[in-house]
Order: structure tokens, then sequence, then C-alpha cells
């Protein structure tokens, strides 16, 4: 459990900087998809920080991921460069998805078990 603690936090701190990065891509030109995705990013980060309704929204973030990385393989045609990050946020994500994590969180201990 103090594994996917670890791994959850990481994930967390990871999403909400990446998330504010895409957030602050708009003043760069960026579209409403790319803001409204980060916003996603950096808002599940905080909910897996927290630990709260931590599968669901683990779920709804590896979906991301695997639209981000289908769309980094279709963009580059080649397994080098570019989609390496949204391969391993999804790994990290599937596996906090399937196992839960409860120690040090809000759904352990409001009671919420998925």
């Amino acid at each position: 459990e103090s594994a996917l603690f670890l791994l959850r936090i990481a994930l967390g701190f990871v999403l909400i900087g990446h998330g504010r990065a895409h957030v602050r891509a708009r003043r760069e030109g960026g579209t409403a998809a790319t803001v409204a995705l980060g916003l996603l990013e950096a808002l599940g980060g905080a909910c897996l920080v927290v630990g709260f309704l931590t599968q669901p929204v683990a779920v709804v973030l590896a979906v991301e991921m695997l639209i981000a990385f289908g769309l980094h393989l279709a963009r580059h045609h080649k397994l080098i460069g570019g989609y390496e990050l949204s391969l391993l946020l999804l790994v990290g994500l599937l596996t906090i998805a399937a196992n839960g994590s409860v120690l040090f969180s809000i759904d352990g201990y409001i009671g919420i078990l998925f």
C-alpha cells in the first residue's frame, strides 16, 4: 500500500504541473480544448494527491493518456520521442485505477472504496 501511495502522490503532482502547462499554453495560441484538458489534468492530479475519488479519477485520466499516446504515435509514426510521458502516466494511472490507494487519503478516511 505504501508503494501505491507514493505512486498516487507522484502522479498527482506530475499531472498538476502538466495540466498547468496546458492552461498556460492558451496564452501562446493554445485551443480551448487544450485548456479544458489542462484543467482536467490539474484538478484530477489534485484529487490524486489528496486521495479523493481516486479510482474513478484515475480511470478518466488514463483514458485521456491513452488518447494522448495514440495521437503522439499517429503524429510521429515512430516509437521514439514524444509519447514517453503519456505512456508512463497511462501505466501509472491504470495501476491506481486497478488497485486504489487509501493510505493517507480522503477516500480511506470517509470509507469510499471502489
